[in-house]
């Protein structure tokens, strides 16, 4: 951002008896090629998050414009013209009606603005803005891009040749943070929006997460403007977003088929009932069903997982207060003010105020007080303790759940899906494999140990089977409950008493737990028992004889 300005002096050196100079710098000199130059302040300072829209700009053909004779007068008066001319339309449509005391805005005005070389950067606050200006923001800049051809152009051409033919624009909604004192901001919406005014067919591109134009314009305004939605997913680089907005398989299982009503309830404006919880075993697809279905319902979201303090959890609740927050097993918020916290953010009432005294300067940056109009979705193995009926109550509830059959017959699709040019030879041994080493005796069988062995089978080609045979680990426990399930009641007790020691409704636990007690299985366990109406192992009715 700065000029460096850093010149030797000459100097007469003698080695070996002769003289020579040197151009040499002295070590106050050289020591002033730091950081510093780049004009951002102390670097190390604590960023501050902000909501913003960001617009980036691009003269199209600039670079050409640059090569012609004497770019070092035509390339300055261009530039004075053309950002002369952007600032002070970027002002015309922002201002809504003037009076004599002032001018009235339909939007605020950008408090960051940055020359990149053939383009410039504008960001606004967004934090608290209502969505008919951010709507007016969006629409103001395409009006910019659309007046530069119509407009500048055609002045600018009576002084100078071959200038940049098309005004490019890309506009995006998220946050950036601050670089050292606020001279610079960085930020995923910068990124996308950069991208996106690189659309070669498009001179005018936005994301529409975060921006809802059906409730933003007026009518008017909405029918003069034609809105193309095209899929730009690829844009977005980031391995996670890109595999959330692709993956299909998990949702297209029966078991997540309301999801997405639950979802849309939730996330509505209208709804009292504004929390979803989801629980069951860990890598059954829980995080990734949600993800997928938001993006399919074109709602903003907040991914939050691993660790976030109670002070740590609010803020990042304020700052993404109108927005749908997935908590996918946060530890940490756990504790009462956590609890606390989420009881606020479900609350059934009209308005959900949520409160946080404290004294900490943690909380400088953020109010003590505000309202919540977001949704919430919590992702949990399991119900915890922590969570009192206080927090159940005010929630859909729902459990997750897949037997071993189920997981079986739909880890074929997960495979194919994270693997798709695995040969079919492959995918066949593999699930061979896997469906016979399986049974009710495996803990902790999921969709993740299906990937893993695939992992295995692709980089060891050799010793996978012995890999997978010490990842689809067995309980011991499990084995014998199974070997003596199919005896007797009496019998069966009896055993399990004197081997374990242990009651039988820790037995009649396990029993349920692995699924042996479903009506399939019962059809077996008649088969060796001998009742009314079942065969026996040749195939035969089994008759029954009276005592």
């Amino acid at each position: 951002m700065g000029t460096i300005n850093i010149k030797p002096e000459l100097k007469e050196i003698k080695v070996k008896g002769k003289t020579a100079v040197y151009r040499l710098y002295s070590r106050g000199k050289l020591n002033k090629f730091n950081p510093v130059v780049l004009g951002l302040g102390d670097i190390s300072a604590k960023s501050k998050q902000i909501e913003a829209i960001a617009a980036v700009y691009d003269l199209s053909g600039f670079t050409n414009f640059c090569r012609q004779v004497d770019p070092h007068l035509s390339v300055p008066t261009y530039l004075h013209e053309f950002l002369n001319w952007l600032f002070e339309n970027i002002k015309i449509q922002a201002i809504s009606k003037r009076y004599r005391r002032g001018i009235l805005l339909n939007a605020k005005l950008p408090f960051f603005a940055k020359f990149m070389g053939d383009g410039v950067l504008f960001l606004w606050d967004a934090t608290d803005m209502k969505n008919t200006m951010m709507c007016n923001i969006v629409i103001g800049n395409r009006n910019i891009c659309t007046k530069y051809s119509s407009n500048f152009v055609p002045e600018i051409k009576k002084h100078l040749t071959d200038i940049p033919t098309s005004l490019r624009c890309g506009v995006a909604r998220g946050m950036v943070y601050s670089v050292g004192n606020g001279e610079d901001y960085v930020g995923p919406c910068i990124n996308i929006a950069s991208r996106l005014q690189k659309l070669s067919k498009l001179p005018f591109c936005f994301s529409r997460r975060g921006l809802d134009f059906e409730k933003g314009m007026l009518e008017e305004t909405a029918r003069a403007i034609n809105i193309k939605e095209q899929d730009f997913s690829n844009i977005e680089k980031n391995a996670e977003d890109k595999f959330m907005k692709d993956i299909k398989g998990y949702c297209s299982h029966p078991k997540y088929e309301n999801l997405r009503e639950y979802l849309k309830i939730i996330t509505s404006k209208k709804t009292k009932i504004n929390c979803l919880i989801l629980f069951g075993e860990q890598g059954i697809g829980k995080s990734q069903a949600i993800k997928n279905q938001m993006l399919e319902l074109k709602k903003d979201f907040l991914y939050l997982n691993s660790y976030s303090t109670s002070l740590s959890f609010y803020k990042l609740v304020y700052q993404n207060r109108f927005k749908h927050i997935i908590i996918d097993d946060c530890v940490g918020i756990d504790d009462e003010k956590g609890i606390g916290i989420l009881r606020a953010l479900c609350n059934t009432e009209n308005v959900r105020y949520i409160k946080y005294d404290s004294t900490s300067e943690k909380l400088e940056d953020v109010p003590s007080s505000f309202i919540f109009e977001g949704s919430i979705t919590i992702l949990t193995n399991k119900i915890r303790n922590e969570m009192d009926n206080s927090l159940l109550s005010r929630a859909i509830k729902r459990e997750i759940k897949f037997t071993l059959k189920e997981k079986l017959d739909f880890m074929e699709q997960i495979a194919i899906f994270h693997y798709p040019k695995l040969t079919q030879k492959g995918l066949k041994e593999i699930m061979d494999f896997i469906k016979n080493s399986v049974d009710e005796t495996n803990t902790n069988f999921s969709f993740r140990s299906v990937l893993k062995i695939i992992e295995f089978y692709n980089m060891s080609k050799n010793r996978w089977k012995i890999l997978s045979d010490e990842e689809l680990e067995k309980s011991d426990e499990l084995i014998f409950v199974k070997s003596i399930f199919l005896l007797p009641t009496d019998e069966r007790n009896k055993k399990w008493i004197e081997e374990t020691g242990r009651t039988i409704r820790t037995l009649q636990r396990k029993i349920k737990e692995m699924g042996l007690n479903d009506k399939t299985t019962r059809k077996i366990k008649n088969a060796y028992t001998g009742k009314k109406g079942v065969k026996n192992r040749d195939g035969k009715p089994k008759i029954k004889t009276n005592p």
